[in-house]
C-alpha cells in the first residue's frame, strides 16, 4: 500500500525501501510507522475498530462538513459514543493529530477535513456537562 505514494512527510519512499538498514536504528521513517502504530493502538477500544474513538471522530468530522457547524459533530459524538466524557480528552487528541494534516502539501484533499477537525476539538474543549 505504501508504493502507491511516492513521499511521504517529505520522505522519499522509494529510496526508504530499499536503502539499507543498519541493525537497531531507527530511520526517520520508522519512526513515522511507529507514531501511526502508536496512535492506532492507543485510540483502538477494545471492541474493534467499528466501537473505536478515532472512528467516531471521523464521522463526526464528516458531520461537522456535512452540516457546516462543529456543533452538529459535538452533539453527533455526545448521542452515539457510550462514556462520551471519559473519551472526551481521547476524542480531542485525534482531532488535534487530524487537524495538522491541512500543513502537509501533498494532502491537499483533507485540507476540509483537517479545518473541520480543529474546529471540532475547539467545540470539545469548550463543551461542558
Amino acid at each position: 500500500m505504501l508504493t502507491q505514494y511516492s513521499e511521504i512527510e517529505g520522505i522519499n519512499i522509494e529510496n526508504e525501501l530499499y536503502r539499507e538498514k543498519q541493525k537497531g536504528q531507527k530511520s526517520e521513517f520508522d519512526k513515522l510507522i511507529d507514531q501511526a502504530v502508536e496512535i492506532a493502538y492507543k485510540h483502538l477500544v477494545p471492541g474493534g475498530f467499528d466501537a473505536s474513538v478515532v472512528r467516531h471522530a471521523l464521522f463526526a468530522v464528516h458531520e461537522t462538513i456535512r452540516q457546516e457547524s462543529a456543533q452538529q459533530g459535538v452533539n453527533y459524538l455526545k448521542t452515539e459514543l457510550k462514556n462520551f466524557w471519559n473519551e472526551r480528552k481521547k476524542l480531542i487528541e485525534v482531532l488535534r493529530y487530524l487537524s495538522r494534516m491541512e500543513h502537509i502539501d501533498h494532502l491537499e484533499h483533507w485540507e476540509a477535513d483537517a479545518e473541520a477537525a480543529k474546529a471540532l476539538a475547539g467545540a470539545l474543549e469548550n463543551t461542558n456537562g
